[in-house]
């Protein structure tokens, strides 16, 4: 999450990932380049040896505030596999929330029940917890669900997963997940606004601190610095890969 509070926006970032994930990145492509060019930002490309990482910024800013300010939402994708265990890591503590999507082409396989357990196991790994970060199941209305909530482990259901159907790629569908991952992130700040109020949770969470009752900022640990400077290095990467976008189109 990003706040700017000179522009009074905060931007929520939406991953993308599971069996589905590359050809996600393909239709988010589309709809980035056919939306309106004077509603349209650039998009962000973040490349290293193995991966390449596209930010995707496909909304206008919305109407409902959050923390007293307006929510743009940037969705992140990768066009396959993500390799470097690292860009993994930083793509998950980045995300304010998570997208699941199943393999079309197995309903209920084991393929996309597996991915799922090892991106939760993955979030565990990373320090983000139930509760802390959205995580949501994103399905096709075409009477053949792929995952159910039978199909979930113990693990998985421990973070809550939300289960939704979309009728395909389209820019109203995109905001069908966007307007569920503003709601989860919502319901996850406004305890902290009405313990600190407005300004103080701002600043709560733009430091990714989670304080109860309004309770004193506890000492930076390096777990939080380190979190810092990956957060860091993900909006220089970003920016360094949006120049290099530009140059090359």
């Amino acid at each position: 999450m990003d706040i700017d509070l000179k522009a009074g926006l905060v931007t929520l970032r939406v991953l993308y990932r599971g069996p589905e994930g590359a050809t996600k990145f393909l239709n988010l492509r589309g709809l980035h380049a056919s939306s309106d060019p004077s509603e349209r930002d650039c998009l962000s490309v973040m490349r290293t040896e193995e991966d390449t990482i596209v930010t995707f910024p496909l909304t206008a800013p919305d109407e409902l505030p959050l923390l007293g300010l307006k929510v743009r939402f940037q969705a992140i994708a990768a066009p396959g596999r993500v390799h470097a265990s690292a860009v993994e890591r930083l793509l998950l503590l980045a995300a304010d929330a998570v997208v699941f999507l199943p393999e079309r082409a197995a309903p209920a396989g084991r393929t996309s029940r597996t991915a799922l357990e090892e991106l939760v196991a993955e979030l565990t790994a990373c320090g983000r917890q139930p509760g802390e970060v959205p995580l949501l199941i994103q399905d096709y209305v075409d009477g053949n669900p792929r995952l159910q909530p039978r199909h979930i482990s113990d693990e998985v259901n421990a973070w809550a997963p939300r289960f939704m159907a979309v009728q395909g790629d389209t820019q109203d569908c995109v905001r069908l997940v966007f307007d569920a991952a503003r709601e989860a992130v919502r319901v996850r700040v406004e305890g902290l606004e009405r313990d600190l109020g407005e300004e103080g949770a701002r600043e709560a969470v733009a430091r990714r601190f989670v304080l109860p009752g309004g309770a004193p900022p506890a000492p930076r640990s390096q777990s939080r610095d380190h979190l810092v400077l990956l957060a860091a290095l993900f909006a220089i990467l970003a920016a360094i890969g949006a120049v290099i976008f530009a140059l090359a189109v």
